[in-house]
């Protein structure tokens, strides 16, 4: 039976629920995730645990997508005071939430240690999302579960923020280091690669040293203007530009984790009317409209916070898009979903307002390499490096048709 407690605290703007946000609504652990892993948890939480507790609620699994979602420091502290939550799940939270605030705070202190660093070394710098969007958004470097540190750099500073990071003890791991910028950029714009990844293993944190600020050209306005970003005071950066990043971000991880689609509902209900209006412009320039206001959409209909009225005109236009869009988001499944998973691809391509952005994505996905085979054959330009990279992938679609489209095309038959 479909528990009814606490329906009241979700967004019905936008009319009836698609299946997804049914799903996610329909279960009792995931509702009163929903419910407290919001920063400010509802003023009778105490009698919606009470009323999970009647309906069934399985606190084991509760726990556990509260860790996969990465909504371990609301939770925590929201369900803390609850004598109704049994004895050891509060102990787990409590257990967690030290572990998070104790990595927020060494990751919070690393970052700034990195940005005094490169700032000191004539390097500007941005950092993104982590402990930076857990400050702007939640007042508090703790209320975010930090996996690795995102820094931006001009591609042409890589080499000397490399060095810059060894100095201080971030060592190089995997081979995106040893790329030239010519290397670095096509790079970019066949494997989606972006970034560098470095090690501190003294601190146990790592760094994502960025040359770009997206792993996808098709964002390729958004991309320069985060660029600028790069070279701007942080009091004077445009909040705009930043959001639409961190739109982008959680909508092309298709918002499996529900800590990026809290920071998109936070974001989308915060932004002034000028920020809106700037992060609609750059997504209009890019034909990724849809890939903006998926967030906030499915940010008020499962954390309910208010959209914009900017945003909630637009969302109107484009409700159909939209609900097909949060079909295919994989908040179900938050671990291990890879690019092979059933209609992760077709989502992907649905990101693009055009349907001609969305042919070239599919193109190019099929001929990027699984495991990154970057080498003097797969980055070359042209058709040489085209086929490069057909022949690396081949074995890849061989064994997809092989276990996956074979046996489904011979069960139709029969």
């Amino acid at each position: 039976m479909t528990p009814t407690f606490g329906l009241e605290h979700f967004g019905t703007q936008f009319g009836p629920a698609s299946d997804m946000e049914r799903w996610m609504l329909d279960s009792v652990e995931t509702r009163l995730l929903l419910l407290a892993g919001r920063p400010e948890a509802p003023e009778d939480l105490d009698g919606l645990v009470e009323a999970a507790i009647d309906a069934g609620i399985d606190w084991q699994r509760f726990v556990g997508l509260a860790r996969s979602h990465r909504l371990t420091p609301n939770v925590g502290r929201n369900l803390y005071r609850s004598e109704s939550v049994p004895h050891g799940v509060r102990s787990a939270f409590e257990r967690m939430v030290a572990f998070t605030t104790q990595r927020g705070l060494v990751s919070a202190g690393a970052l700034h240690r990195i940005t005094v660093a490169l700032d000191d070394s004539g390097i500007p710098s941005l950092p993104m999302k982590g402990p930076a969007l857990s400050a702007w958004l939640y007042a508090d470097w703790t209320r975010r579960v930090f996996v690795d540190l995102d820094v931006l750099v001009d591609r042409e500073d890589i080499g000397r923020a490399m060095a810059v990071m060894e100095s201080i003890g971030f060592g190089p791991i995997g081979a995106t280091h040893q790329l030239t910028p010519e290397e670095a950029a096509v790079a970019d714009a066949k494997f989606y690669v972006h970034d560098t990844v470095c090690w501190n293993p003294e601190l146990r944190i790592k760094l994502e040293l960025h040359w770009s600020a997206l792993s996808d050209p098709t964002y390729r306005t958004i991309e320069r203007e985060m660029q600028r970003l790069v070279y701007v005071d942080p009091g004077e950066r445009d909040r705009g530009i930043m959001a639409a990043h961190v739109f982008v971000h959680g909508a092309h991880h298709g918002y499996r984790r529900l800590l990026w689609l809290l920071d998109a509902a936070v974001l989308g209900s915060v932004l002034d009317d000028r920020g809106w209006q700037r992060a609609i412009e750059v997504a209009d320039a890019d034909h990724v409209v849809n890939t903006v206001l998926l967030g906030p959409y499915l940010g008020h209909r499962l954390f309910g916070r208010p959209v914009s009225p900017i945003a909630a005109a637009l969302v109107e236009e484009r409700l159909p898009s939209l609900r097909t869009l949060a079909e295919l988001t994989q908040m179900k499944m938050p671990d291990g979903v890879g690019s092979e998973q059933a209609g992760v691809l077709r989502f992907q391509a649905m990101l693009r307002d055009r349907r001609r952005d969305r042919v070239a994505y599919v193109v190019n996905k099929m001929t990027q390499p699984r495991d990154l085979d970057m080498n003097a054959n797969t980055l070359r330009s042209g058709w040489r490096g085209r086929m490069s990279r057909l022949r690396v992938q081949a074995p890849r679609w061989v064994r997809f048709v092989r276990t996956r489209a074979l046996p489904r095309w011979v069960s139709k038959s029969d």
